[in-house]
């Protein structure tokens, strides 16, 4: 079972049957979809969904709540293989209703700090399309750098890493 675990105003915990439906919303929302291959169905999306929650107890995935609504499922937290990097990706997705509040960056610090604490990793990079200025700027905000650029998914796409920092 992945661990909970939570910042001042999220709970990350493993996406359970109750987060279905706010799930299904996320990734079919076309503002969510907009830089990440365009739109899905809802049966695309339900399957997907489905699948996250069956396999979450052995992946490093999390489903985002905020304290003071929960249950309310408003975004998507995952730590796993990157496509072509050795190190793992982070990638999220967040409910546009929590854009531009400090939700993403406070739950995605509480998930780099997870991961290096507790997980072990050492480096972690992130994939978004060059075009997503704000996906850019959050990950910039988290300590990320930009490494390098490349063509995918019919995209220029910008990787992101970061280093955990020396304790002491």
């Amino acid at each position: 079972m992945v661990a909970a675990f939570s910042s001042q105003r999220c709970l990350l915990c493993s996406p359970q049957e109750r987060d279905l439906a706010q799930l299904v919303a996320l990734r079919t929302d076309p503002h969510v979809r907009r830089y990440l291959g365009g739109p899905v169905s809802t049966e695309q999306s339900e399957a997907r969904a489905t699948l996250v929650i069956s396999e979450s107890g052995s992946h490093a995935v999390w489903a985002v709540h905020l304290k003071a609504v929960a249950p309310n499922c408003i975004g998507l937290v995952h730590i796993g293989p990157h496509h072509d990097e050795p190190d793992p990706e982070l990638s999220y997705e967040f409910s546009p209703t929590v854009w531009g509040k400090g939700i993403a960056m406070e739950a995605l610090q509480a998930v780099l700090t997870h991961a290096f604490d507790s997980l072990g990793h050492t480096r972690l990079v992130s994939e978004t399309q060059a075009a997503n200025l704000a996906s850019r700027r959050l990950l910039e905000r988290l300590g990320m750098k930009s490494e390098k650029t490349l063509e995918r998914f019919g995209a220029e796409q910008v990787i992101y890493a970061i280093h955990r920092q020396p304790a002491g």
